[in-house]
């Protein structure tokens, strides 16, 4: 009788041991699995997170080439703008000239008259 007692406690211990093998290896298994799901879930975000950066990367320089072009564009229109200021400031101050030495060649012909 004790021997079948000890046989059924090796039996029994044999079974539990078999038990948490089986036990073990399925939950290495679900642990890779799950490692594996968060690996290619982590990839998909970061490929994600990286198509966002660059198309917001995009976004940003074709703002900042509107935005540039608009600067371009006014200070153009602010160079054309003084220059054409310039130049009627240069007509006025030629005709301001011409109209003094006209003054002051009959202000000399005036004078050598009454001499």
């Amino acid at each position: 009788m004790e021997l079948l007692y000890i046989l059924s406690i090796i039996i029994v211990a044999l079974l539990f041991g078999v038990l948490l093998i089986l036990l073990s290896a399925r939950k290495h298994r679900d642990t890779a699995d799950i490692a594996e799901l968060f690996g290619t879930h982590g990839r998909d975000m970061r490929d994600s997170v990286t198509r966002q950066l660059n198309e917001g990367s995009t976004e940003q320089f074709r703002r900042f080439g509107m935005i540039s072009d608009s600067v371009n564009k006014t200070l153009a229109e602010s160079r054309d703008e003084s220059n054409k200021q310039i130049r009627t400031l240069t007509e006025q101050i030629d005709a301001r000239l011409t109209s003094i030495q006209r003054g002051n060649a009959e202000h000399a012909e005036t004078v050598n008259v009454a001499f």
